[in-house]
């Protein structure tokens, strides 16, 4: 028997000998059963020896906490590859990201770029956001 666990963007395996008990480890830390800050417990079906986004997929969109998060940024021809696996002139210069409410009675919208300010408006931010510099419309948080 087998835990998965993610260790520097790889799965690796970690071998239960009989006598070990990782969950009463966990219960003596007082862990979450579903991992904690950097840690976190895969399923068995995890693959081993992977990039953890293989196994768990990335995107560009996201919907977390009643708020639809997206991030994008325009390529630049002359960005060398990443490490992360971007080829060359992927990866961007700067960047747009925002927050759109999914509930329709929630307006607070909110958006950042590369001057790592984030602003507010009473609606979406995010398709008229520059890369660079201040929105049309919103007002800076404090």
């Amino acid at each position: 028997m087998d835990e998965r666990w993610y260790e520097g963007g790889v799965a690796t395996r970690v071998l239960k000998a009989p006598r070990i008990d990782f969950s009463g480890i966990r219960r003596e830390l007082e862990l979450p059963e579903d991992g904690v800050d950097g840690i976190m417990i895969l399923p068995p079906d995890a693959p081993i020896g992977r990039q953890l986004v293989d196994y768990l997929g990335a995107a560009d969109t996201v919907v977390k906490a009643g708020y639809t998060i997206q991030m994008t940024a325009t390529p630049f021809p002359a960005a060398p590859a990443s490490c992360n696996g971007l080829a060359a002139g992927a990866a961007g210069q700067a960047f747009v990201a925002g927050a759109d409410p999914t509930d329709a009675s929630n307006v607070r919208f909110f958006a950042t770029n590369a001057n790592n300010v984030i602003y507010e408006d009473n609606s979406t931010l995010y398709p008229t956001m520059p890369e660079v510099g201040q929105p049309l419309t919103g007002h800076m948080l404090r």
